[in-house]
């Protein structure tokens, strides 16, 4: 972890921050000695990798203020200014995980300290990823580039995709379903695995577009193409 620790001129107040990220210019308390401890997160505990959410110190009579932040992220509002002299700091994060910024503050009042935790989790980027997870056939031979099966069977698969999507669009050429998904996000969760019947002989592709939404991502498509051998039923 990475801490940046500044003592503040005593007598130094923050009345507030805007996490939209307008830095107001905050007026020093009436009372040379009030102090009060407040800090807030934004609502937006849950991002993508490479994205930014936001943290304020509100308090008021602060003399010390530190951020500590993960070493894989980084505060992209410094503008050349140290890090304790920010009351509000947005804190990008580059990796995937469950991360802490931690804020820690002294104040006029002596017996008065904040010591506090913000968790955010970030996901990776989503990436389509299709895995077989049963085939019911007479006949069936499997490849990494092909799926046998004899006429008449069945695939079960399974969306393996990376970055938590919770939104997705199946497309089975020759399958029933031939389609299955892309409504809304409780219709997708009862298609994250899909069992085809293949009725007829022939070559026939596998399509998943995975995405996910709160936070967005865009949309990833894998297409497996002629992924799915179907032949005669053996004598």
């Amino acid at each position: 972890m990475k801490t940046i620790t500044i003592v503040l001129i005593a007598g130094l107040t923050i009345l507030g921050a805007v996490l939209s990220g307008c830095e107001e210019q905050y007026a020093p308390p009436t009372s040379t000695d009030f102090s009060d401890k407040v800090a807030i997160a934004s609502s937006v505990k849950i991002i993508q990798r490479g994205d930014f959410t936001s943290f304020a110190d509100l308090s008021k009579g602060v003399t010390k203020r530190t951020w500590t932040i993960p070493e894989s992220a980084s505060i992209i509002n410094l503008n050349g200014r140290d890090t304790s002299d920010l009351p509000l700091v947005h804190v990008q994060f580059n990796e995937p995980g469950s991360f802490q910024v931690n804020l820690k503050c002294d104040y006029l009042l002596e017996a008065l300290h904040l010591d506090t935790n913000f968790i955010v989790t970030v996901y990776d980027y989503v990436v389509s990823k299709i895995e077989v997870v049963s085939i019911e056939a007479s006949y069936s031979q499997q490849s990494q580039q092909q799926i046998t099966i004899s006429k008449g069977g069945a695939v079960t698969f399974n969306d393996a995709s990376t970055g938590n999507p919770n939104r997705r669009k199946w497309e089975f050429s020759g399958g029933l379903p031939s389609s299955a998904g892309g409504i809304d996000a409780v219709a997708d969760a009862k298609v994250a695995q899909v069992k085809v019947v293949y009725p007829e002989s022939g070559l026939f592709d596998v399509k998943l577009v995975a995405w996910r939404r709160l936070p967005n991502s865009e949309p990833d498509t894998l297409l497996l193409k002629d992924f799915v051998k179907v032949i005669e039923n053996l004598p």
